[in-house]
């Protein structure tokens, strides 16, 4: 029994840290845009550009037009996939569109990194090592400026942290129906992102 509340009472703190681990990041972003007039000089890879397409296309939504669906998987004329802009297009729907509610999914993208590396170090067995991977992470300066600027980096590192979790998950369980789904279905995320980030997942 004292084993278990032992647990308990380090997962409470955890989950505690973590939170605000989280709470801290966004709040820093927050400050920052509080607190700057910031509009990106150029539009790198032409991704505000592919959003706020990307945007126009689902305000004017048709599901049973082939054009409709054609212009939405041409989005990029390069090798990045459109599920970024698909994803961040959906907050400029609900809340607006603007510069600042485009970076909304960054945030999005930062919780669910966080989340993964510490799973993956809690499932090893080393709850500490999560904490720190998610405190360096959260507040290393290059992902930083990932998280403040409207790129597809951060999106990236995300749905491959995520598939890489749930490939471990499916390695350590020996499979299983669910775990099959969801790593095919967070490999195709990857590579609806960028095809490019396949690599990190083969190369290690």
């Amino acid at each position: 029994m004292n084993k278990k509340l032992l647990d308990l009472h380090h997962r409470k703190k955890d989950v505690l840290i973590l939170t605000l681990i989280i709470f801290f990041s966004l709040i820093l972003d927050t400050i920052y845009h509080a607190n700057t007039i910031y509009l990106p000089g150029w539009d790198q890879g032409y991704h505000l550009t592919n959003l706020f397409s990307t945007y126009n296309i689902f305000a004017n939504i048709n599901l049973n037009s082939f054009d409709w669906w054609d212009k939405l998987w041409r989005i990029s004329d390069t090798y990045r996939g459109p599920f970024t802009y698909i994803i961040s297009s959906f907050f400029l729907l609900i809340f607006g569109k603007n510069y600042e509610n485009s970076l909304i999914s960054n945030n999005i993208f930062s919780i669910i990194t966080i989340l993964c590396i510490f799973n993956i170090s809690r499932d090893i067995g080393n709850n500490k090592a999560g904490i720190w991977g998610a405190l360096i992470f959260a507040f290393n300066p290059y992902i930083f400026d990932q998280r403040v600027d409207y790129l597809i980096d951060l999106s990236q590192v995300c749905f491959i942290n995520l598939n890489f979790f749930i490939l471990f998950k499916f390695i350590k369980n020996r499979g299983g129906v669910l775990l099959s789904f969801l790593l095919g279905i967070t490999l195709g995320f990857v590579f609806l992102t960028k095809p490019t980030g396949l690599l990190f997942l083969v190369l290690p």
